[in-house]
């Protein structure tokens, strides 16, 4: 059971690390190139259509490292508790940070607001990452 769990964190978290890369160099930067008089109509979709396919992932991500550490800590206590606590990190970012400057974004075309929201976006790329590399090396020495 620890063995699927963990390979389930891994899954999801490689799978978020990867949209999350995406989003930071590809997706938020060409929000600079949409134009002011379609930026309201985008914003609008981009938040349909991303949040469907991020939302469950994350969901999942969190209910998977809950469990890993509610339930298997005594195999790796350590691990498991960073981890938790780096999917909290990217929660308290999403929802306090992210989520905060989309809604913004809702009123029109707004650069230092779509500056911040790739600056800020840093700190769920720079989590997501760290996670990756720590799961991944969890692996490889276990």
């Amino acid at each position: 059971m620890f063995t699927v769990l963990f390979i389930a964190n891994l899954v999801l978290c490689l799978m978020l690390t990867g949209l999350i890369w995406v989003i930071q160099l590809v997706h938020y930067p060409l929000f600079f190139a949409v134009g002011k008089s379609a930026f309201k109509a985008y914003e609008q979709k981009h938040q349909q259509k991303i949040t469907p396919l991020v939302a469950p992932l994350m969901l999942a991500e969190l209910g998977c490292s809950f469990v890993w550490l509610l339930f298997f800590y005594k195999d790796a206590l350590a691990i498991a508790m960073l981890q938790f606590i780096i999917v909290l990190g990217i929660w308290l970012s999403t929802f306090f940070i992210q989520i905060p400057l989309h809604n913004k974004l809702k009123d029109g075309y707004n650069s230092f607001i779509i500056k911040k929201l790739v600056n800020t976006n840093w700190i769920r790329t720079a989590l997501w990452t760290t996670r990756s590399v720590l799961l991944i090396s969890y692996f490889a020495y276990n």
